[in-house]
């Protein structure tokens, strides 16, 4: 199993549906939020560049990972922006802020998200 570093290091892209795919493991994902709402965090962060990008977001792709491809192996999809390490850890950091609010302080918010019942 790779550390963070090493992946921060190798440079690899995370696919959507390995974001989901990672929130749903933590159970972020239908606890805290939806795919709709992880879709508007992510293109805060990352916006759509290409016309394959905007309607890989405009098509709720997002929803339909979530829905009716997460218990199946990972597909391709056409304009899935993958997302570099930094972006990763800027939408989980985004992702706790909203989820959480802003009476918490950013490593406190970030520990929540995380937690287990």
């Amino acid at each position: 199993m790779l550390v963070w570093r090493e992946i921060a290091i190798q440079n690899n892209k995370m696919t959507s549906f390995g974001l989901i795919k990672f929130l749903v493991d933590a159970d972020v994902i239908p606890r805290l939020l939806g795919p709709e709402a992880l879709s508007d965090i992510v293109t805060k962060i990352t916006p759509p560049i290409t016309i394959k990008e905007h309607n890989f977001f405009h098509n709720s792709n997002f929803s339909h990972i979530y829905d009716k491809d997460i218990k199946n192996t990972e597909q391709f999809y056409e304009g899935d922006p993958h997302f570099y390490f930094h972006e990763f850890v800027l939408i989980l950091a985004r992702l706790a802020f909203e989820t959480i609010g802003k009476g918490m302080d950013k490593k406190g918010s970030i520990n929540f998200l995380f937690q287990t019942n």
